[in-house]
């Protein structure tokens, strides 16, 4: 069932989608090369550009981070 899926907003911007993308083929052309390469900082890159579209503030960014990833 897509129905959840489809009450998401998408927010659009073109600038920030070119980065992304850039920073996406950034990625694939890295881990082509190797596949154990760190992509951490354009991983984190693309976060904030994400974290920024939707205008999320650092507790809601935290909130979300610590939800998603519990301590072990």
């Amino acid at each position: 069932d897509k129905g959840p899926l489809m009450n998401i907003p998408i927010k659009s911007n073109q600038e920030a989608e070119i980065k992304i993308a850039s920073l996406v083929d950034e990625i694939i052309v890295v881990k082509k090369n190797d596949y154990k390469a760190n992509v951490s900082f354009q991983e984190q890159q693309i976060n904030q550009i994400v974290y920024k579209l939707y205008g999320l503030s650092d507790e809601e960014i935290h909130d979300g981070v610590e939800k998603n990833n519990p301590p072990k």
